[in-house]
């Protein structure tokens, strides 16, 4: 009776420390690691054209390389021109190290006066990214200003532990989820300021005033440069049948 215990035991112990084994690797994996980051940029109006958007819906955007910052301003945009509405996050997105940082746009949406939306910490949870952030929108009476706002909240977070996975990044505001956004973030080379000038070469023809080289002929085509293509834009543009919907 006593030699066959032995056995028993055996595998007894080895179904605890299997056991435990696993919910070390669940802890780990559920664990919540706080994300430091640098707040860029903060207002009550990002100055985004009116009309535009859907009132009240929040959105979180990843910016994660140069070519994102052009996709970007076409998004918010949708055509309107640069002069009437400047939108001041591009500066401060244009001068960030994307070799070593990527950007958090957090958007409150159209909404009443006084607005206004803060990023207040986030948590990495294995392939998560929680962005923690607080929406204030005073109701009528309650020191609410006559013009509507469209309130944001632009931060830096570092590349590093981030770069080379899929990530699922979601904007909380409380206990409700607001928007969840996936994105893969590669590395950054450096690259130049600004391109490699193309040499220009002299074609025949009339020459041109005040210039040493003559003008090109009819019958001549002048090559344009092979500069790669746009690459699609990856924020959605919000459809018509959905331009009156309310978030409530």
């Amino acid at each position: 009776m006593h030699h066959h215990s032995w056995p028993r035991r055996s595998l007894l112990l080895l179904g605890v420390c299997l056991g435990l084994l696993l919910i070390g690797m669940l802890y780990a994996n559920s664990s919540k690691v706080p994300v430091p980051f640098t707040s860029l940029e903060h207002d009550q109006n990002l100055g985004r054209p009116y009309n535009r958007y859907i009132v009240g819906v929040p959105d979180l955007l990843v910016i994660a390389d140069p070519s994102d910052v052009d996709q970007l301003d076409t998004y918010l945009r949708l055509g309107a021109p640069h002069d009437r509405y400047p939108l001041s996050i591009l500066e401060a997105l244009h001068q960030l190290d994307y070799t070593r940082d990527f950007a958090l746009l957090a958007l409150q949406g159209m909404s009443g006066g006084n607005s206004h939306v803060t990023i207040q910490q986030i948590i990495r949870q294995g392939g998560r990214v929680l962005v923690q952030a607080e929406f204030v929108t005073p109701r009528p009476g309650e020191g609410q200003t006559g013009n509507g706002t469209d309130a944001y909240h632009l931060v830096a977070v570092e590349r590093a532990g981030f770069t080379g996975q899929q990530l699922h990044f979601e904007l909380w505001d409380g206990w409700q989820k607001r928007k969840e956004v996936g994105a893969y973030l590669i590395d950054v080379l450096d690259v130049p300021a600004q391109p490699t000038p193309t040499p220009i070469v002299p074609l025949k023809g009339t020459p041109i005033p005040g210039s040493d080289y003559p003008a090109p002929t009819p019958d001549q085509r002048v090559a344009t440069p092979a500069y790669p293509a746009p690459t699609p834009l990856a924020y959605p543009k919000p459809s018509a049948a959905t331009s009156d919907r309310r978030e409530l």
